[in-house]
């Protein structure tokens, strides 16, 4: 390099107005500084090595030879001034500094205590103004062994700087040692870059590279990590490590492949980690983060200074492809951007306004391939280097396959931000990664999507183990299981609101005389009843009766529009219809449209209480008869009733009283409206298991419940999602309560620890009996899960190839077992569309529920919705 640095300066000062030997910080050092200043005390731009010299060194020696090499680069020279509000940089004309020395050789543990003090040295930010922005310190642990650290600021070096930094460095030693005789390279000045960078915005060039990254990423890319913008967060979140050493013989085999197919070790990096996570995200194209050196010629490889930028690739990939021709079609693509990458990626960002939009950046990801050679000659011995962390990486994963060393392992790292990815959540993604390039690397000419993803292992513990949910219990169905209590605890009660009491003799008798009645009006199993009154007494005993009677009974809240009670009548075709007198509001005018075409039942005044007392014959009923239709909510189209059987039905009366002890003496609620799936959970399991059944006030106003709620001795309740968290958030507490359930809705507030109870989140579609999955949340719990499948029920997250994810991946639920309901009452072809085979099933007429649902399971078999 030209030693005319005053005059290099001079002549290249910028012609800005600034002072001579002023110079303007370039694109890639703007980002820097700009970042740095947000976070001034966090040092993740600090970049160097640390190496082990095995060889004696003298101290005053290497310190000239860093001195030297430091007049001969001026990068290294480089210092920061303030110059209205902004940063601006000269070239030091002499460089001022002694080399510290640290003696551990007295010590045990001085090579420990060597590693130690580099690292934390190495975590320590830089003063950015008026001196060097770079620090070194020399450690001697014994007569022949030396640790060197020498750690830039980014502002002045990038990752091949660095490594050319040691090495010319340990050549100027060794010169004045007198072990080299060759003479320095020279190299162009870091100003000439300088002078470069601002010409290159006003050039066509320029004009071209921002239309070429205006129409790539005109559609903002998905993400590829879950989670709130790390914009959003007040303070940064630290990062850690992983990694994954890939043996020097298997590079060699991934080397020898890729370049069997015309392509490089990096092109097939590149395409392993897009392969993996389109399959793990279920993209068809995946945009990954590509670190570039930026320098124009061969000649400015060797200048040391801050050229490097990184540009976001989009690889869109064809999952029906092999591999080979994935790594064809993401080494074309790399190529294609590699001559646009001089566009700035903070002008890449501006351009597609990506923090307006909560993106950091519009990669999640990024992976940099390293090869530089660390272990060089050096006072007659080697010293070897190794890269070092500083602990503040903020892409959310930053991955680096370091090649350093010819005769060792090649070490893949994953840099990852902890507010983005646990570590068990890494350690998952590389060996998903590692099992990919295995199954590559063994021959497989498969599609991409055929590739696994699941080491068996995984596999067996997400499709088997985890849904070992095999249970069982009796046969007898429901109206037989309340007739036993009833014969068991007559006078115990069953029913209660405010004063009115049904004792379970008393319920049985009446449910006895309406059932009696309904099968005089010809209702046969598989007929429909509607039922459509007010929370009451009187709707406990209708729904039993219709139950008793070998019908289904299809729940109308009184409370709906008139458009979508009408709606569920027509398309329910009931063959009775019960109500009340009374009801205020739309089912005035339905009631009236439809008097004349169905028998109406007002159960506040029944006459049928000359009909017999006891136990209609039920052998007719089956456990794949129908229970109830229930509509569900509408919000996706028009509501639909889902049928469910008996057998669906029995299981989670079972379950229930099992997962929560639910017993004769006990007491539940039913909280829940009659429109509301939820309200056949309340019900069933209370009535079968001979425990009490406390009924609200008709008054909807939910304050008013809770009111009430909060006063009774009540064993197990279940409150709807907004009413369960309004209760936790304000402290509305029920003193008497073991387990309070609660679903329907996203859980965004867990248990707090000062509440007596237990806190129990439950999932579960309408087409799928109520509940599907269950699970005790405690105060701990950061992520609030909804459990594990119930008893004698399965779940299935898929990609859009019907193939399970692994864990930590989303995919689309799905539940099997016998919580699956029958279908879709008069829609068979949405019937067919929803409930599909089950193929992980043994039982022949197996099916699915596919939910459209999005969940992912957590490392101890949990879900996340």
């Amino acid at each position: 390099m030209s030693n005319s640095l005053e005059t290099n300066a001079a002549s290249n000062s910028l012609s800005n107005g600034a002072p001579a030997g002023i110079h303007e910080l370039s694109s890639v050092q703007q980002v820097v500084w700009l970042d740095q200043m947000l976070n001034p005390d966090i040092p993740y731009y600090n970049i160097g090595l640390a190496v082990q010299i095995d060889a004696a060194i003298d101290p005053q020696l290497l310190e000239q030879a860093i001195r030297d090499f430091a007049m001969a680069n001026d990068a290294s020279r480089l210092s920061l001034v303030k110059a209205g509000g902004v940063a601006r940089q000269q070239v030091l004309p002499s460089v001022d500094f002694v080399l510290p020395v640290l003696d551990f050789s007295g010590e045990a543990d001085g090579d420990q205590r060597a590693r130690q003090h580099m690292e934390q040295m190495f975590k320590q930010s830089f003063d950015l103004y008026g001196g060097l922005l770079w620090k070194t310190v020399l450690i001697r642990v014994s007569p022949v062994r030396y640790y060197w650290l020498l750690c830039y600021h980014h502002l002045v070096a990038d990752g091949i700087s660095t490594s050319q930094s040691f090495a010319g460095i340990a050549s100027a030693y060794n010169r004045l040692l007198g072990l080299d005789s060759t003479v320095a390279e020279t190299a162009p000045t870091y100003l000439d870059f300088l002078a470069k960078d601002q010409d290159y915005f006003s050039s066509a060039r320029f004009a071209a590279d921002k239309e070429f990254w205006r129409h790539r990423f005109a559609q903002l890319p998905a993400r590829l990590v879950a989670g709130d913008s790390a914009l959003a967060a007040k303070t940064l979140a630290p990062s850690e490590q992983v990694y994954w050493p890939i043996a020097r013989a298997q590079f060699e085999k991934m080397t020898a492949y890729a370049s069997g197919h015309g392509f490089s070790a990096s092109d097939f990096m590149l395409a392993l980690t897009s392969v993996y996570f389109a399959r793990a995200v279920d993209l068809e194209e995946v945009v990954i983060g590509v670190p570039i050196h930026n320098r124009s010629n061969a000649r400015e490889k060797n200048t040391i200074g801050m050229f490097s930028s990184i540009i976001p690739v989009g690889f869109a990939l064809d999952r029906q492809q092999p591999f080979a021709q994935a790594m064809a079609a993401v080494a074309k693509e790399l190529r294609r951007c590699y001559r646009h990458q001089r566009f700035p990626i903070a002008e890449i960002n501006r351009l597609h306004n990506v923090v307006q939009s909560g993106y950091r950046q519009l990669f999640d990801v990024s992976l940099s391939f390293e090869v530089f050679n660390t272990d060089f000659p050096m006072g007659g011995g080697l010293a070897s280097g190794v890269k070092l962390d500083h602990g503040y990486e903020q892409t959310p994963l930053a991955m680096s396959v370091r090649n350093f060393h010819e005769d060792q392992d090649v070490l893949v790292v994953f840099d990852y931000n902890t507010r983005h990815f646990t570590r068990d959540e890494i350690v998952r993604i590389q060996s998903r990664m590692a099992l990919l390039m295995d199954a590559i690397l063994s021959g497989a000419d498969c599609p991409l999507d055929q590739l696994p993803l699941l080491s068996a292992a995984e596999r067996h513990q997400i499709v088997s183990t985890w849904n070992a949910t095999e249970a069982s219990y009796p046969a007898t169905l429901l109206p037989q299981l309340f007739e036993a209590q009833a014969e068991r605890t007559p006078q115990a009660l069953a029913v209660e609101q405010g004063a009115a009491q049904l004792s379970y003799a008393e319920l049985n008798r009446q449910a006895n005389q309406l059932a009696h009645y309904l099968r005089e009006l010809g209702v046969q199993p598989d007929d429909r009843v509607a039922v459509c009154v007010e929370r009451g007494l009187p709707m406990v005993v209708g729904l039993l009766a219709v139950l008793k009677a070998g019908a289904a009974y299809v729940p109308l809240d009184p409370a709906y529009p008139a458009d979508r009670l009408a709606h569920m009548l027509h398309d329910s075709a009931p063959r009775v219809v019960m109500t009340q007198a009374g009801i205020a509001g739309s089912w005035q005018q339905v009631r009236a449209a439809i008097a004349a075409d169905l028998p109406l039942l007002d159960l506040q005044t029944p006459n049928w209480s000359g009909y017999p007392e006891h136990n209609p014959d039920s052998g007719h009923l089956l456990p794949s008869s129908l229970a109830y239709v229930i509509y569900t909510s509408g919000s996706t189209g028009t509501p639909k009733g889902v049928m469910v059987e008996h057998r669906n039905l029995l299981n989670l009366v079972h379950w229930h009283c099992a997962a929560f002890d639910v017993r004769a003496g006990q007491r539940t609620s039913c909280v829940a409206r009659l429109g509301f799936d939820a309200a056949v959970w309340e019900i069933w399991p209370t009535l079968s298991a001979g425990a009490s059944l406390l009924l609200p006030p008709q008054d909807h106003d939910a304050a008013t419940v809770l009111a009430w709620w909060r006063e009774q001795a009540l064993d197990v309740s279940f409150l709807p999602t907004p009413m369960a968290e309004h209760a936790m958030r304000n402290g509305i507490v029920n003193p008497h309560l073991r387990h309070l359930l609660t679903g329907g809705d996203r859980l965004r507030l867990g248990l707090q620890s000062d509440m007596p109870f237990s806190l129990v989140n439950n999932y579960g579609p309408t087409e799928t009996a109520v509940v599907a999955t269950s699970g005790r949340l405690t105060a701990e719990d950061q992520i609030l899960h909804i459990g594990r499948p119930i008893a004698n029920t399965q779940v299935y997250l898929l990609d859009s190839k019907g193939e399970p994810v692994p864990v930590g991946i989303p995919g689309e639920l799905y539940v099997g077992g016998a919580s699956v309901a029958r279908g879709y009452l008069n829609q068979p072809e949405l019937t067919e569309q929803r409930f599909v085979a089950d193929r992980f099933s043994q039982q022949p007429g197996a099916r699915l529920y596919k939910s459209g649902d999005l969940a992912r399971w957590q490392a101890d078999g949990t879900l996340v919705y």
